[in-house]
């Protein structure tokens, strides 16, 4: 009997934290840039109180959505091969990008705006950039590593910032459609490396 009491409890307290960031996250892709823990705790229909029984700090919260993010991006990613010719390995880049930025911008906004003030912030920051060019310098190593280091540093700090959420976001706020900028990305990339674009 004390097992399924328990058991109930754990999970009336794991459907709270997802309610929790699951409010968390509608409020921002609302453009609430900053929620407070009265918003959050109003959309998660539950007292201020109780989440900072399930939360002790907004700081809390916010690492998980972090790592909810993090989960997010592993799942729409996969192993690049860098020995698969170069367009092929470009479409593979375009492809993931497109499916990260789509899935995680409104998380990604609202990490930078809080990245200033929020350790957590500005670690998963930190880690989504160290992630994202590692990608790129395994994936393009064959045309990277044939130029001399200060066009190679420079070559891949255009590649960053060509993929990086924020070149995505422009594309989008111009009114291309996703596939628009998936092929704005191609191009780029393709072009930057040395390929027929």
């Amino acid at each position: 009997m004390a097992s399924s009491q328990t058991d109930g409890r754990l999970a009336r307290t794991e459907r709270t934290r997802t309610a929790i960031l699951d409010a968390l996250l509608e409020l921002l892709e609302e453009g609430v840039a900053n929620p407070s823990s009265i918003q959050i705790a109003e959309r998660a229909g539950i007292s201020k109180r109780s989440l900072f029984v399930h939360y002790s700090s907004l700081e809390d919260l916010h690492q998980d959505l972090a790592e909810r993010a993090t989960a997010t991006v592993v799942g729409l990613v996969w192993v690049v091969d860098p020995a698969l010719p170069l367009a092929e390995r470009v479409d593979a880049i375009s492809e993931q990008r497109a499916r990260v930025h789509e899935a995680i911008g409104p998380l990604r906004r609202a990490g930078q705006r809080r990245a200033a003030t929020s350790e957590a912030a500005a670690t998963a920051q930190r880690f989504g950039r160290d992630a994202s060019r590692d990608q790129l310098r395994r994936v393009f190593a064959a045309e990277l590593d044939r130029l001399e280091p200060t066009e190679r540093d420079h070559r891949t700090a255009a590649l960053e910032a060509l993929t990086a959420g924020e070149a995505w976001d422009l594309w989008r706020e111009s009114g291309r459609t996703v596939e628009a900028c998936r092929e704005v990305l191609r191009h780029g990339l393709l072009t930057l490396l040395g390929g027929a674009a």
